[in-house]
Formats: structure tokens, C-alpha cells, sequence
């Protein structure tokens, strides 16, 4: 039995449709119309069939968006703004292979992530021969479509990635109005923690000991930047193309150091993982920054982005009736970067998208922002010029994770080093004591993009503003930062709309 018959006679068996807003959209359509046995038609059905069983078993990845009209590619935002650029000769080319490549590794966890009963017998050859099959019709669809311009048109519309809010909460919650209290509230939090970077470092409330992390490997790209950041290591499309050896040191020279209070368990960095009965849990005995390379789109340059994930068990309580509290929480910390390999601007988030503040160098200047209620840049703190290779010290608050300032100096001696994982590896994470025949690897998020038991009190009063599940933990490419106004924290312009170069 072929590959794809097998595919569509799970598909049959266990019923349901494969995203009709991808598939009912030309030029895939067309394909999956024709009567006869083409390629492209043979390859458009394996696709359908293929996601067909991928939804009905929940295990579709929510990293990368899927392009309506080409399943076989796939977008993100900065593919998005990327697509808008690329002209038809060389660049479009390189943007099909990014797309393409895209698409290729979210299969690749979503057939890994499929239970065994889905696959056959010999699970590994069978997954193996899955992605070898979508592997040759992929260029086989690639062939049929790029032959006309007229397809090459629709993609470029059809790239761009849908925002993470939801209009009809907002139309339901009477956005206008209920937009004006909680516009009030963020300047009141904006307020407290301007507050908390002004106040002397040894004034900072204390609640258990200080545990410093420090990464365990070592900077050794300060000496190669020149060459590294030469023109010559971008592609036609102006992004960077490292080699992983390049990346592992360049990830080593900008990581940043922790200093956490740690007043429990829930204080402690880890590893995601899943125990024994198949629950999602923090492994604080093994430190674990997650990495991850970004782009934005900056003073006429594509830039480069560090970025790095820690995580722990939960935001604890700080009070009976704490809306905020909840299992698992994290930090996420950015490092963009400029063209000589020094930073320009920091930023960080919660894995909620939530408490976004930007930590700007000296290098750039904010740009005015226009008189609004929407949520604009905020800077509580700024730093001299930045040199690549130097380690700032991160403090982080106990029981919130709340970031309180960033420090050059800080324990020379860490208690606890880190070692790096990628952050793409959350994506298909092992299942200790999988059932046979059922799934041996699960994502560390639904289908949805979010951890399931994340989930936040705040979500019932924050659902006007239009974010879905206000406060879970998300995954990459889910986190919109803004509850008043729109904004998303992958968003390749958002750099360029707050700050200059100096």
C-alpha cells in the first residue's frame, strides 16, 4: 500500500476535514479538482490527506502558519514582511526555500508527534517514508505553481500571518469603552515597575536567597564578528546564514546571566519535560535556556535576534484570590543586534506575551510616539553602548519572575550553570511511559499554540480585549504583547516603529 493510500484510509476511518480556509483556496484547489493523476494532483491529495490525520489526532504545530492555497509551505511573520520585499528573479527563490523549509520541519514534529496507530507497523520507517514523500511532492506542487505569475501574486497576500486577536471578543466587550480601564491599568503597572528599576538594587525586597544561572558554555565569536557580520554571510534576501558552529558561539557570546530569588520550587530554572503519567512538568535539576534566532527589520537592515527562554513551574500565589497566579511561567529575553555584532536594544517578555518592556543602549534613540491609549514602547531602564561578548545580569523577581533590573555587575562564582537547548525541541518532547500503539512524543503545546493547565483566573475579565486565553504560556509566534492597541512580539517592524540609530 502506498503511502498516500494508507494516509486517506486513516483519514477516512477517523472522519473530519483538513483546514477547508487552506485547501478550498486556488491554486491547491484547482489541483485537488482535477480528475486526472498528475503530480501536482497526486501531491495535493497526499497533503490533504495527510493533515486530515494530523488535525484528527491533535498534534498540528501552531508555530508556523499554513499558506491557504499552498500547504505546502508555511509563513511566519517575518516571511510575511519578507514576501512583500522579495522581487521575482533570485529573492522569491530564496523566500520558497525559507517557506518550504518551514514546512518541512512543522511536519516533521506534527508525523512525530502522531500516535503509533496512525503510522503502521515499523513506526519509523513509516514516518520516515511520510516525510520523504511530502519531501518530493513539495517540489513537485513548487513546479506546477511557480510557473505562473499569477500564483507567485496570491502568495505574497497570501503569506502574511493573521494577528492574534480576535475581533469579535472585542465587537461582544464593547472594545471602545472597556478599552478605557484597562488603559488605566497598564500605566498603572507601567508605574510600579518604573518604580522598582529607579529604587538602588540593595533596596529591592528580598524574599529567599539569590541563585545566580550563568551559562555553561563559553564566548568565543568576539574575535570573528567582522567576518561574521559581513555582508557575505547574508543571503539574497539580507538575513544572516551561519553555520550551526557559528551559531552555538554566537549564541555563548550574547547569553545573558540570571540572578533569581528563590523563595521555593517555583523559583527554580528547568527543563520542560513530560513524567511518567504524561503531565507536562519543570525539571529544575536540569537549568535549561532555551535559544531561538530571530529577525527584525531595522534602520534599512535585516537584523539578527538572540533570543532566550527560561521556564519554571508555576507563578506562585500572592495572594488568596491571585488572578495572575497559575502553573508554569518564564521569561523571554532578546538581544537584537547590529551590524558590527553589538547589541542595540534588549527586550523581554513573559511566555504569556505579557509585561513587555524594552531595556534600550545607547546606540539608538526612542522615536516620538503619537498621542494614544494604545500600549507604546516602554523603557524602564537604558544602558551605555553595548559590546557583543559582555554578560548582563538579569535580577528576577521571586513568586512573579518579574524582571526588576539589568546589571553588568553581579557574582563572579554562579551557584548553578545553564546548558542551551533550542527552543524548536519543545515541539515534540519525549513520552516516558508512552502506551504502545498510542503517541510517543507530545508538544509542549495544543494545537492552539498554548500549554494546556497554563491557563490564568485574569482570562475572565481580560477576554474584551481581544486576546485569547489572556495569560497562558504560548508558543513561539503566539505572543501578542499589547491589551490595548495591537501588537505582536515577532513582528519584524516593531523595532524600526519605536527607535532610530543614532
Amino acid at each position: 500500500m502506498n503511502i498516500r493510500v494508507a494516509l486517506l484510509a486513516l483519514a477516512m476511518l477517523l472522519g473530519g476535514c483538513a483546514g477547508p480556509g487552506v485547501y478550498r483556496t486556488e491554486p491547491v484547489s484547482r489541483h485537488l479538482d482535477a480528475a486526472d493523476s498528475a503530480d501536482a494532483a497526486r501531491c495535493a491529495r497526499l497533503f490533504a490527506d495527510l493533515d486530515r490525520l494530523v488535525d484528527n489526532a491533535g498534534v498540528r504545530d501552531a508555530r508556523a502558519t499554513r499558506i491557504p492555497g499552498f500547504p505546502y509551505l508555511r509563513s511566519d511573520r517575518t516571511l510575511g514582511a519578507l514576501a512583500a520585499q522579495a522581487d521575482d528573479g533570485e529573492q522569491i527563490e530564496v523566500w520558497m526555500r525559507l517557506a518550504a523549509a518551514m514546512d518541512e520541519t512543522s511536519r516533521r514534529y506534527e508525523i512525530a508527534n502522531l500516535p503509533e496507530v496512525s503510522i503502521g507497523a515499523d513506526t519509523r520507517a513509516s514516518r520516515k517514508t511520510m516525510e520523504q514523500s511530502l519531501g518530493l511532492c513539495r517540489l513537485a506542487l513548487a513546479r506546477a505553481d511557480f510557473a505562473d505569475p499569477a500564483s507567485r501574486a496570491r502568495l505574497r497576500a497570501a503569506a502574511q500571518v493573521p494577528p492574534e486577536y480576535q475581533t469579535w471578543k472585542r465587537v461582544l466587550g464593547l472594545y471602545p469603552l472597556t478599552r478605557l480601564a484597562f488603559s488605566q491599568g497598564v500605566h498603572a503597572w507601567q508605574a510600579e515597575t518604573a518604580a522598582v528599576f529607579d529604587a538602588p538594587l540593595a533596596a529591592l525586597p528580598q524574599e529567599g536567597k539569590s541563585v545566580a544561572y550563568a551559562p555553561r558554555a563559553r564566548p568565543r565569536a568576539a574575535g570573528e564578528l567582522n567576518r561574521l557580520f559581513s555582508d557575505g554571510s547574508r543571503d539574497a534576501l539580507g538575513l544572516y546564514q551561519w553555520s550551526d558552529a557559528e551559531r552555538e558561539a554566537l549564541f555563548a557570546l550574547y547569553a545573558p546571566r540570571f540572578l533569581v530569588d528563590e523563595a521555593g520550587n517555583d523559583d527554580r530554572i528547568g527543563a520542560l519535560e513530560y513524567d511518567a503519567e504524561g503531565r507536562l512538568r519543570v525539571d529544575a535539576h536540569r537549568p535549561v535556556v532555551y535559544r531561538r534566532l530571530g529577525h527584525t527589520y531595522f534602520g534599512g537592515r535585516w537584523l539578527p535576534q538572540f533570543i532566550y527562554t527560561i521556564w519554571f513551574a508555576a507563578r506562585s500565589a500572592q495572594s488568596g484570590a491571585d488572578l495572575l497566579a497559575g502553573k508554569f511561567d518564564g521569561l523571554i529575553w532578546r538581544v537584537t543586534v547590529g551590524t558590527h555584532g553589538d547589541p542595540l536594544v534588549y527586550d523581554t517578555i513573559h511566555p504569556c506575551g505579557c509585561y513587555h518592556l524594552f531595556i534600550p543602549t545607547a546606540a539608538v534613540r526612542a522615536r516620538a510616539q503619537p498621542e494614544t491609549l494604545d500600549e507604546t514602547m516602554f523603557a524602564p531602564q537604558s544602558l551605555p553602548l553595548a559590546h557583543a561578548g559582555e554578560s548582563l545580569l538579569l535580577h528576577v523577581q521571586a513568586g512573579t519572575h518579574y524582571l526588576r533590573r539589568v546589571s553588568r555587575e553581579g557574582p563572579a562564582s554562579p551557584a548553578r550553570l545553564y546548558e542551551f537547548a533550542e527552543d524548536d525541541e519543545l515541539r515534540s518532547l519525549r513520552l516516558p511511559a508512552a502506551v504502545p500503539g498510542g503517541p510517543q512524543r507530545r508538544s509542549a503545546f495544543g494545537p492552539d499554540g498554548i500549554i494546556a493547565g497554563s491557563e490564568r483566573g485574569e482570562r475572565y475579565l481580560f477576554w474584551p480585549m481581544g486576546v485569547d486565553n489572556a495569560g497562558a504560556m504560548r508558543q513561539w509566534g503566539r505572543h501578542a504583547t499589547a491589551f490595548v492597541g495591537e501588537r505582536h512580539f515577532d513582528d519584524p517592524g516593531l523595532f524600526e516603529k519605536y527607535f532610530e540609530l543614532r
